[in-house]
C-alpha cells in the first residue's frame, strides 16, 4: 500500500509540473505540438537519469525510485496527449506534420533516455 501512496503523490506533482510547463508559451504557428514534445523528452530524460542513478547507487532506498519514476514521471509525461495531438494533426490533413511529430518525438525521447543514463554512469 505504501507503494501505491507513493505513486501516487509522484503523480500529483508529475502532473502539476506538465500542466505548468504546458502553459509556457511558444511561437508555434504551424499546429506542431512543441509543448507535448518538450514535456515527453524531458520525461525521458528523467527516467534515464533515474535508471542510471539506480544502477550506480545500489543503496538509495528503492521507494524513491517507485516515486520518482513511477509516480512523478508517469504523471509528467503525456503520451495520451501525444496521441490525442497526432490523430488531430491527420485529421486536419497535415500527415506529414504528423509523422514528423511522431519520429521527431520518439527519437528524441529514446536519444533522452539514452543520455540520461550516460550522464550518471
Amino acid at each position: 500500500m505504501r507503494d501505491v501512496i507513493l505513486v501516487g503523490f509522484g503523480g500529483f506533482f508529475g502532473s502539476i509540473c506538465r500542466y505548468l510547463l504546458s502553459l509556457m508559451p511558444f511561437s508555434n504557428h504551424s499546429g506542431f505540438p512543441v509543448a507535448t514534445m518538450i514535456i515527453n523528452v524531458l520525461g525521458a530524460l528523467l527516467v534515464g537519469v533515474l535508471v542510471g542513478l539506480a544502477s550506480r547507487f545500489t543503496h538509495i532506498h528503492a521507494e524513491w525510485f517507485t516515486f520518482l519514476q513511477v509516480g512523478f514521471c508517469g504523471g509528467f509525461t503525456t503520451f495520451s496527449t501525444f496521441a490525442l495531438e497526432t490523430t488531430s494533426l491527420f485529421g486536419a490533413g497535415k500527415a506529414w506534420l504528423g509523422v514528423a511529430y511522431i519520429v521527431i518525438s520518439v527519437l528524441l525521447s529514446v536519444a533522452a533516455v539514452f543520455i540520461g543514463k550516460t550522464i550518471v554512469s
